[in-house]
C-alpha cells in the first residue's frame, strides 16, 4: 500500500513504473546526483583512487543518515523512503551487473591465455589441475567455514519455518558429484555462473589447443600466437 496521503505524483506510472510520488524522492535523487558530481570532479582534478573511495564512503553513509534522520529514523521505512532506496539501488544494482557480466568472459580468456602460454612446457597438466585443485579446496573451505559460523552463531534459531510437506533431498555419492562438476552445456555453464565448470573447460580447452599446436603447429600456431 501505497500512502498517498503527501504524495504530488498519483496514479499506477508513477507509483509503479518511475517509482516517484513524493517530493522528497526527488529531492534525495538530487542529492545523490550531486554526489556524483563531486566524485566526477574528483576524477577530473587526478585525485588517487583511494582517496575517491573514501570520499565516496562519507557521502554514501552521509546519504543514508540524512534520509533516516530526516524522518526521525523510523521502524519501518515510508513510500518515499521506498521509493529512494529503489532509485539509490540502480547504480549498485547496475554496477554489480557488469561486474558479473565481466566476470564469466575474463575468466574463460585468462585461463585459456595462461595455458597457450605455457605452450611446449612439460609441467602444463600439473599446473592447469593443480589450479582446479585449489580452486575445488578453496570451495570447500568456505563451505565448512560457512556452516561452522553457521552454527557457532546459531543462524536460523528462533526464526519460525514455512508449513507444509517437503520432499527429503536426495544425496548424491562422490562419483556423482565429480561427474556433476564437468559442465554437459558450457552456455549453460556460463548463464548459470558455473564457475568451476568454467574453469574446467577452459583448462581442458587450453590443454587441447597446445597439443594441437604440437602436431599442427603451422594451422593451429598461427592462429594462436600473436
Amino acid at each position: 500500500m501505497h500512502d498517498t496521503s503527501h504524495a504530488i505524483f498519483h496514479g499506477v506510472f508513477f507509483e509503479n513504473f518511475l517509482s516517484i510520488t513524493h517530493y522528497q524522492t526527488l529531492i534525495a535523487i538530487a542529492l545523490l546526483l550531486a554526489s556524483f558530481w563531486v566524485l566526477k570532479q574528483l576524477q577530473n582534478k587526478k585525485i588517487d583512487f583511494s582517496k575517491r573511495m573514501l570520499v565516496s564512503l562519507v557521502l554514501g553513509s552521509g546519504l543514508g543518515l540524512l534520509v533516516q534522520a530526516s524522518v526521525g529514523f523510523p521502524m519501518q521505512a515510508n513510500t518515499w523512503m521506498q521509493e529512494t532506496a529503489t532509485w539509490y539501488g540502480l547504480a549498485g544494482r547496475a554496477f554489480i551487473a557488469f561486474i558479473r557480466m565481466l566476470v564469466i568472459p575474463l575468466i574463460f580468456v585468462s585461463i585459456v591465455k595462461v595455458i597457450l602460454d605455457f605452450s611446449g612446457k612439460e609441467d602444463l597438466p600439473k599446473i592447469a589441475f593443480r589450479g582446479i585443485f585449489w580452486l575445488l579446496f578453496t570451495t570447500a573451505i568456505a563451505c565448512v567455514l560457512g556452516i561452522v559460523l553457521a552454527n557457532a552463531f546459531g543462524l536460523g534459531y528462533g526464526v519460525s519455518a514455512a508449513t507444509g510437506t517437503a520432499e527429503i533431498k536426495q544425496y548424491t555419492n562422490l562419483v556423482d558429484t565429480i561427474v556433476r562438476l564437468i559442465p554437459s552445456n558450457i552456455v549453460v555453464a556460463m548463464h548459470g555462473e558455473n564457475i568451476v565448470g568454467l574453469v574446467i573447460f577452459s583448462a581442458l580447452l587450453g590443454i587441447a589447443a597446445t597439443r594441437m599446436e604440437k602436431k599442427n603447429p603451422e594451422v593451429i600456431g598461427a592462429r594462436l600466437k600473436p
